[in-house]
Parts: C-alpha cells; structure tokens; sequence
C-alpha cells in the first residue's frame, strides 16, 4: 500500500487541461506491472468454441458433418448427371432416417431452373423456377406443394453485368422489399439502398476503399441499416464436385421436380431516392499485422472495436465493446479475447457529471482493481487505487503556477512523491520541460536517490505527444510508443515497439489503458 503526492502548491486559474495530468503514461505504465498478458503466449484452445467439419468422399458422392468431437452428426447423399450436375440430395442421420430431400433440374446452358424440397416423408414442401435472361438469373418464382405462388424475386444488372436491383414480391405480387446498387469506377458498391413495400427508400449504406480495394468505410443511413449488409444477389446452390465413380442412384422413392408452370407476369416498379438521417459508422484500418475495424453509433462513438491479428493473436480476434449512458457517458468497457474477458471496466460518476469511480477485472490483472477519484473545486485531487477495501497506493496532486505550451499530459506537475501505507519514503519522480525541444524528461529516482530509470516524452508540431520512451538506469532504451493523429490532431494510431524498433505483441493491449484515455470522458 502507498500514496504518491505532489510538491508545489495549486494554481486554481488554470483551466481544465490539468485533467490531463492524472493520466501521465509513465503511471500507467507503473501499475501495468500488477497486470500480465501471457495468455498471449498460451498455445491450448481449451476456451476456444468447439466447431464442427465435414468432409467429402467424392469417390462415393457422400457428405460426412461432425461436430467437435468428430462425432457424425449427418450425412447427405448425392446423384449427379453424365454432365456433373447434381440431380438429388438426401439429408440423412446416421441411422440412415432421411430428414430431407432436393431434387434439381437443370436447362441445356447448365443453369439450375427448378429446385424442390421434399421432407423426411418424401412429401414436396415448395419448389422455385429460376428464369434466367442472358444467362443470367432474371427471375425467381416459390411455389407451395399445391402450386400456389409464394414469393418473387428479381433481379436487373448493368452494362457491366453488376446486380443493379434486387426485388422481393409475396405471392400476391405485392412488393416486399428491394435493393438498388450503385457502383464506382472499379466496380465495386458504392451505395446500396432498402425500399419498403411503399417503394421509399428507408435506408442506405455508402462504402469507400483504398487503393487496394479493401472497404475502409461504411456510413449507414436511416434507422433500417443498422446491422446489415444490404447484398441480395442471386446465388446459385453451391454442390460438391463429382467424383465420377458413383453411378447408383440413391433417389429410390423415385423424387421429381414438379413441371414449372407459365411464370406469371412481374410487376413494373418505380423507386424513390428519400434522404435519411445518419444512423452508424464502420471503419477499417489496415497495417502489416492486420487490421482494426471500429464501430460508431449514431452520436459517432464507439461501440465495439475489433483488432484481428493473426499472427501474434494467434487466429483470434481482440473485441471491445463499449456501452454509454444517456448523457454519452462512457459507463462500461469490456475487452474480450477468444471467450474470456480480459479487462472489465465500469465507470462511475457524479452529479456533476465527474468520474468518480473506475471498477477494473479480468484476466489481464492479477488482482482486481477499483479507483476512486476525488476534485477540489472541479480540480483533480486525487486518485485512491484499492483492491476490494485495502488501499493500495494513493495520487495526491499539487501543481506548478505555470504551464508547458506543449504538454498534453503532465502539466504543472514538477515532482511526484512516493510513499508506501506506512508514509516510508519509497522514490520520486521529477520533472523537467524542455521548451525548444518540446520534450518532457523524468527521471526515476529511489529512497536512495540513485536512479532507477527515466521517461522521456516528445511532441510534434501539433503540440501532441508523438513518442513515449521508456530508459533503465544505464539509459539504454527498454520500449517506446508511437502515436498517430489525423488532420484534425485526433488520435488515431498507437504502437507499441520494443528496443528494436519492432511492435511489441504481448502488449497490444496496452492501446486501450486505464487512464490515457479517460480524459475523453471527464468534464
């Protein structure tokens, strides 16, 4: 247990940039040495889900589906033609009870036009007719096993044989629903758009990419787009390929497609273009590792935030999700790694609309921990870091008269004491600022007053912090971050790297501290 304080008395002009000081990195990266991330390097899957696989004997035609623990779950049996198409399927458990059935009917340019369903009794639930324009798909009728039209789907293409329109009508060949696509230069969607049975348009999607064709941005629109794709394209039944050694039928109760009748007419349609309200955002950054994709709800925060790295991640994503109050108040954070979580975080605050209280758990942490915020006139007074009840170490913050132009993180702070529960005198850290270089020294110092190590923080042009390195007492370098803004100085980009220069895996997690970026969500 201890406390560290600050010397020099408080300045109350100052503004609320002290905020800031609270979350000096080189703190963070002192209690970072009661958390581990060496589940990082654990090779077991024992948290993994257990998934399921199926293979193929191509030379009997026979599908095999297990589940994860290769126990047979199905088998699907199959016919095919002189010319490699398939003809039937039977769906069967192990016992060999058939659950379903498909028989398939194919025209001469070997498109599939007719596909029936039949149940485990062999009796036809429906079957639809694909007519096809051009040799590709323009229509698509769902009938009953009385014959009775279901639904209708169509579609139109462009000059470039893109799916321009896709159309669902019920079998009163009112619309259902409809999709319109446009594209850009190299032919991939630009804009996709939702048109209710009214034939206005309810919401739409805007794509953007890179140079190298990778979706970097998605902005949808309109309440109706949340959480969809808006990709309708006709796609034909996929099947195994044909062994060419099975030639026994396994169709023995004789199963055939019902004969397509006249397809009716489809009705002409006419789409209005309404504009809606921005409803979400998806972006997509990519490096040399992978790739971050980060979620925005409609007030442009962020509500999840997936990092996929497979090579030091090992195959498994890292997921954030984030929750908020009413206020836009960030009350919980969640950090997820296969099915554990590897930090909780739960914020608190006051009336004022001050954080108060900061709930930390997960596997991350070797022990869990709580921290309590305390303000004198609005003013960060002091941080108290405890697990459960017992006090483990406390901030207590005075602050310089004046201020570093430069200083994104320590202002006013000239040196930090450290005292242990018992106020015996465990180091300190001091400061110094350095005006032309933009640059911020700290120097580690023990009981002893022999140094233990030392911090150095620079800033670029936009008076931001750019580099954070990290010494031992010899001054050699252990690490450094790096970060990255936009051109509107919004952070952006932070990495880890390690004496050579190379992003450091084990502490990738390190992008989403504890404190860092909680000024995002103090007054």
């Amino acid at each position: 247990m201890g406390y560290i304080k600050t010397t020099k008395p408080i300045n109350k002009g100052d503004d609320m940039n002290h905020l800031k000081l609270i979350y000096i990195p080189f703190i963070l990266l002192m209690l970072l040495q009661g958390c581990s991330f060496d589940f990082l390097d654990d090779d077991s899957d024992e948290n993994s889900e257990a998934g399921g696989h199926s293979e193929y004997d191509s030379d009997n035609d026979i599908k095999y589906y297990y589940n994860g623990e290769d126990s047979l779950l199905w088998m699907e049996y199959y016919d095919f033609d002189s010319e490699g198409q398939c003809i039937f399927m039977k769906h069967c458990l192990p016992s060999g009870t058939v659950l379903h059935s498909y028989v398939y009917d194919w025209d001469d340019n070997g498109n599939l036009v007719n596909e029936a369903y039949f149940d485990g009794n062999h009796k036809l639930s429906y079957y639809s007719i694909t007519v096809f324009d051009s040799e590709k798909a323009a229509n698509q009728f769902e009938y009953d096993e009385n014959n009775t039209l279901q639904k209708i789907e169509s579609w139109t293409y462009n000059s470039d044989n893109n799916t321009e329109t896709s159309i669902t009508y019920d079998g009163s060949k009112s619309l259902t629903y409809a999709y319109k696509y446009a594209y850009n230069s190299d032919k991939k969607i630009r804009l996709s758009s939702l048109y209710g049975p009214d034939s206005i348009r309810k919401a739409y999607i805007e794509c953007e990419y890179d140079s190298s064709g990778r979706v970097i941005k998605k902005t949808g629109y309109g309440e109706s787009s949340s959480g969809s794709s808006f990709q309708s394209f006709y796609s034909r039944t996929s099947f195994p390929s044909y062994g060419g050694v099975n030639s026994e039928s396994r169709n023995s109760e004789g199963l055939t497609a019902p004969e397509a009748p006249e397809p009716p007419s489809v009705p002409a349609l006419s789409l209005s273009d309404t504009t809606r309200d921005y409803s979400w955002m998806s972006l997509w950054i990519f490096d040399d590792f992978g790739y971050t994709k980060a979620s925005l709800n409609s007030d442009y925060l962020p509500v999840t935030i997936i990092r996929v790295a497979d090579d030091y991640l090992k195959g498994y994503p890292i997921k954030i999700t984030l929750d908020y109050d009413d206020d836009n108040k960030l009350i919980r954070k969640t950090t997820s790694y296969k099915k554990d979580t590897v930090l909780d975080q739960e914020f608190s605050y006051n009336s004022n609309g001050y954080l108060t209280e900061l709930k930390t758990s997960g596997m991350s942490l070797y022990i869990p921990l709580n921290y309590e915020f305390s303000y004198e006139s609005g003013i960060p007074k002091s941080i108290s870091i405890l697990n459960e009840d017992t006090l483990l170490q406390k901030f207590v913050y005075v602050y310089r008269p004046t201020s570093t132009p430069f200083d994104e993180y320590a202002k006013n702070i000239s040196i930090i004491e450290h005292y242990d529960g018992n106020d015996v005198y465990i180091g300190k850290y001091i400061f110094t600022y350095d005006n032309m270089k933009k640059e911020i020294s700290i120097i580690v110092r023990d009981a002893l007053n022999e140094k233990t190590g030392s911090f150095l923080l620079a800033y670029g042009s936009n008076d931001l912090i750019s580099t954070l390195e990290s010494y031992n007492a010899s001054d050699s370098k252990l690490w450094s971050w790096g970060y990255s803004y936009d051109d509107m100085n919004n952070r952006i980009g932070e990495t880890r790297l390690d004496e050579d220069g190379f992003p450091e895996a084990n502490f990738s997690l390190n992008v989403e501290s504890l404190f860092e970026e909680l000024s995002n969500f103090l007054p």
